[in-house]
């Protein structure tokens, strides 16, 4: 997903962990504005960084391909994106994270995305 504008919600994200978390006990997505501005959030606008977990992060089951890039089976999750998640246009930041066990946490790489006015 090269762009998304602003309050732009219901867009499902595909975000890669880098090997199978099927064994994972939760899931997380973080999402951030431009690096520098995620210790900007706060509880009544959305303007640094987001964090969803439970039921709002699921683990990818089956190998898609999106765009040229293929995503396998149980090594993504999917994310459905919130209102407010992208409170304002510029470049934003997202990752997966997958708790494997009390002392293994398995954290994808940050994906890049345009919010657009």
């Amino acid at each position: 997903m090269p762009s998304i504008n602003v309050n732009e919600y219901g867009q499902t994200l595909h975000i890669p962990l880098r090997e199978n978390a099927t064994a994972a006990t939760s899931y997380s997505v973080i999402i951030q504005p431009r690096i520098g501005e995620s210790d900007n959030a706060n509880t009544t606008e959305h303007y640094g960084a987001v964090l969803r977990t439970g039921l709002d992060v699921t683990l990818g089951a089956v190998q898609v391909e999106i765009e040229g890039r293929i995503y396998k089976a149980n090594e993504y999750v999917t994310y459905v994106t919130e209102a407010k998640d992208f409170s304002h246009a510029g470049q934003w930041r997202y990752k997966a994270e997958a708790t494997m066990s009390g002392t293994r946490k398995v954290i994808g790489d940050f994906q890049r995305l345009t919010v657009l006015d």
